[in-house]
């Protein structure tokens, strides 16, 4: 799953070629420990571009307006991507993490930025502790970036 940088391996498992349709890619890869893995990229809207290794919008977004694109990672392909299973990932994510932050120590200091500190890390424990699948964990873009780019290894 993880290479270290700079070496390499004496033997890979087995890519597949990439099965895309409208709206998705699917990956698959055997690996060498002989179990078979999947990922699958699902977009709300169909790519005016889509190979194997990336997808192209060309999204015109006017001056008072928006556009919404939701992309969803998973094992499987699934329904499309879509307003309702984006809140409702994020709803289970905020139940999980709230659950998560119930447990667990806590330390307090008479100085606020110590204290801000201690919060952000404990949070940053709790995403890093699988409680929730992974491909149900909700993510959005900021839309403060104009561009945006996700690469996959």
């Amino acid at each position: 799953m993880f290479e270290v940088r700079g070496s390499t391996r004496l033997k890979r498992g087995m890519a597949h070629a990439a099965e895309t349709d409208a709206t998705s890619v699917l990956l698959r890869y055997d690996g060498l420990d002989g179990l078979a893995r999947m990922a699958a990229i699902s977009f709300s809207q169909p790519p005016d571009h889509l190979t194997a290794d990336r997808a192209d919008f060309l999204i015109a977004v006017t001056r008072r307006s928006s556009k919404v694109l939701y992309v969803e990672v998973g094992p499987e392909v699934a329904e499309t991507p879509n307003r309702d299973r984006y809140r409702a990932a994020a709803a289970r994510a905020r139940f999980g993490m709230r659950a998560k932050r119930r447990h667990g120590a806590t330390v307090h200091s008479s100085g606020r930025v110590f204290n801000d500190w201690v919060e952000r890390a404990r949070a940053d424990v709790a995403l890093l502790t699988p409680s929730l699948r992974p491909d149900l964990i909700p993510m959005r873009a900021s839309p403060g970036f104009r561009r945006h780019s996700a690469a996959m290894a």
